[in-house]
């Protein structure tokens, strides 16, 4: 069994799935069972590392005698897995030599007429859970491959590289990865996530990203003598998500580079509702006219007779990337070249999404994102492939030796 797979079997098996309504970081207590784990097998490698008590933890991988002066480079990979499946007693099963027929699981079917996208590793080992739980592919894929660099770069002296960071965060899942994270002691001057995607995906563009939560304030009366005394909370909340007209706009009927605005939750009666929307594009104009008209339709309808007052409170929570990579096309350049070198063609598209590499990048490190392998992610579907998740890992292994050889190195 080699050391990537003997890795990631054993971080699948450490229950780490984060909590959005938990206030505390990390969310989980239990995500500290994975960092105190890698915490220990980085000290073993006879690395330096430390785990902060903010939920994260970096490892630094010293410069190779005579490339002191290269560009320094972090890789970052979360080590918490998805509340929308289950995360517990994850029991990995390995396909080898996969011949692109249905996978049966515990009380469901793997099969290409669902997912495709299986028909890319046909020939491959994949991994998948037994059925019951998701895999967590998402994204101890990643910590497994970061994990297998750093002992890599520590036994093999002749894999000449710059100064390495490595940063395992917590709450990826649930929009908090960077909450509270200090981005200056990577000592960075570039950065890439290893985080999902199917082999070959290279993105260094994600959504701008906003949300609107709104309440309505309503009054409440008995209905048989509610005449022009009643406002309806629940109701006004409705009509303001008729009035939006979002039906092009939404999730299940965008793709690509189209935003949309979807409603995650709407509760409340006649005294009191709320609603939640998430909001999504790639251009940020677009963004702001969908906020504006969130808050120009409330106004309309608080104004309204009989209607309950609408207040609309927006927040942001990450930008587009790009914005910030653009300035430094050599975080791209290098990448390409590495993909190209180990005979992987790489795939560029934009994130339907963000990244801790999104709020990286707006902090002043230039964070693009590098496949690790599989699909279905936050499903007991999920799967990975481990001869993809090996790809993954001599393009990354190339990239230091890129940025160790670049014309950048003082």
């Amino acid at each position: 069994m080699s050391h990537l797979l003997e890795r990631f079997l054993r971080y699948t098996k450490v229950h780490t799935t984060s909590d959005p309504d938990s206030p505390t970081k990390p969310s989980t207590a239990r995500q500290w069972d994975l960092l105190r784990l890698l915490h220990t097998e980085l000290e073993e490698l006879q690395l330096p590392a430390t785990c902060y008590e903010a939920g994260y933890l970096i490892a630094h991988i010293p410069a190779t005698a005579g490339y002191e002066g290269a560009p320094s480079v972090a890789f970052l990979a979360h080590v918490d897995t998805s509340p929308e499946a289950p995360g517990e007693q994850v029991s990995p099963f390995l396909h080898p030599n996969y011949d692109g027929k249905p996978i049966q699981l515990k009380g469901s079917v793997l099969s290409p007429s669902d997912y495709p996208d299986l028909l890319r590793y046909v020939g491959h080992t994949l991994i998948t859970s037994d059925g019951t739980t998701l895999l967590g592919a998402d994204d101890k894929a990643g910590v497994a491959i970061l994990m297998t660099l750093a002992e890599e770069l520590q036994q093999r002296p002749e894999l000449a590289h710059g100064p390495i960071a490595l940063a395992f965060t917590t709450d990826e899942e649930v929009g908090r990865g960077l909450e509270s994270f200090d981005e200056s002691l990577l000592g960075a001057a570039y950065a890439y996530t290893i985080d999902g995607g199917l082999e070959g995906e290279f993105e260094y563009e994600c959504f701008h990203a906003a949300s609107a939560h709104i309440t309505a304030t309503g009054h409440n009366v008995h209905p048989g003598s509610a005449y022009h005394t009643m406002r309806h909370a629940l109701q006004s909340l409705i009509k303001l998500d008729y009035r939006l007209g979002y039906e092009s706009e939404r999730p299940e009927v965008t793709e690509g580079r189209e935003g949309f605005l979807h409603l995650c939750q709407m509760e409340g009666d006649v005294s009191s509702a709320t609603a939640s929307y998430i909001i999504r594009d790639h251009d940020r104009q677009l963004l702001k006219q969908r906020l504006e008209r969130i808050r120009e339709i409330a106004q309309e309808i608080s104004s309204e007779p009989h209607a309950a007052p609408l207040t609309v409170e927006v927040s942001y929570q990450y930008r587009n990337m790009y914005d910030y990579i653009a300035p430094h096309p050599e975080v791209i350049e290098h990448a390409v070249a590495a993909y190209e070198a180990v005979g992987v063609k790489p795939i560029i598209q934009p994130i339907r999404g963000g990244t801790d590499g999104a709020v990286l990048s707006e902090r002043g490190i230039p964070c693009p994102n590098i496949f690790t392998s599989g699909g279905n992610f936050h499903s007991i579907h999920e799967y990975c492939s481990l001869d993809a998740m090996e790809r993954c890992l001599a393009i990354v292994t190339q990239l230091v030796r890129l940025y160790a050889t670049s014309d950048e190195q003082a």
